[in-house]
């Protein structure tokens, strides 16, 4: 998903989060990690480039049958950023191309290639309305999904940003180096089985609060905790691994190296 809109800019980051099993099994349990890096260029006073390699790993892990997953993507992000002189509109155009798979390597078959273009126009000083289109070529065909994003500037103290349906957060400034609030997430992707025929699709939604502490400079310590809704994983065309419709408690930690505007 392209970079959403937000008060700051993280240049690399390490995050880790914690979905455990359900009463009697009736879930899988899921451990996903995720490490990026967000490389900015300046092209000149109103132009960007970002480019932002990322890698993540998911571990689903059924006590009941006995059964284990896992799921890697690498992706390779390049965003054009351009803004207008006087601040009034800018518009971001991102490609991307990642590798989805139950196994870790780049072939042709585990390609999928996508992009999105978001424009955003400033309504008033501390408010911008973004809209765009984002679409993927998943394994089960090529995918649209049209976004909606907010930049507002509430107050000194309380932001309200990001993009549906990627990230959206509500953000109070308890201190200079505590930020915290209220944090929705979802995704939507699928992964080849080993680069044969079959894949996975999976949805997920995640709801929760957060905190946000800067430990030294521009080095910040997050934690959220939440729940899931319509977290659904489905297997096609003979994968092993059976699918789920549960949803759970989720649990998430990272670090990030940040830089922010206000």
């Amino acid at each position: 998903m392209p970079i959403i809109a937000q008060p700051y800019f993280d240049a690399a980051g390490l995050t880790g989060w914690y979905i455990p099993d359900g009463k009697d099994n009736e879930r899988p349990s899921e451990t996903h990690t995720m490490f990026f890096v967000s490389i900015p260029f300046t092209l000149n006073k109103n132009d960007k480039l970002v480019i932002s390699p990322w890698h993540e790993n998911r571990y689903l892990k059924d006590e009941f049958p006995n059964e284990s997953l896992f799921l890697k993507g690498t992706g390779l992000p390049i965003t054009y950023l351009h803004r207008s002189p006087d601040s009034l509109w800018s518009y971001s155009a991102t490609f991307i191309g990642k590798m989805n798979s139950s196994d870790f390597r780049f072939d042709w078959d585990v390609f999928q290639a996508g992009g999105a273009v978001i424009g955003s126009l400033r309504i008033k000083p501390g408010l911008y309305i973004k809209l765009g289109l984002f679409g993927n070529n998943e394994f089960y065909g090529f995918a649209f999904i049209p976004l909606a994003g907010i930049d507002w500037k509430i107050n000194d103290r309380l932001n309200l940003f990001g993009i549906v349906p990627n990230l959206v957060k509500l953000e109070y400034k308890f201190s200079k180096i505590l930020y915290g609030g209220l944090m929705y997430r979802s995704l939507k992707t699928s992964y080849r089985d080993h680069g044969e025929a079959g894949y996975y699709t999976l949805e997920d939604n995640h709801l929760g609060i957060y905190a946000d502490f800067t430990i030294f400079k521009k080095m910040v310590f997050m934690v959220d905790a939440g729940h899931t809704f319509f977290r659904i994983l489905k297997n096609r065309a003979g994968t092993n691994f059976q699918g789920f419709d549960n949803d759970g408690f989720i649990f998430k930690a990272g670090i990030f190296y940040r830089v922010r505007f206000n």
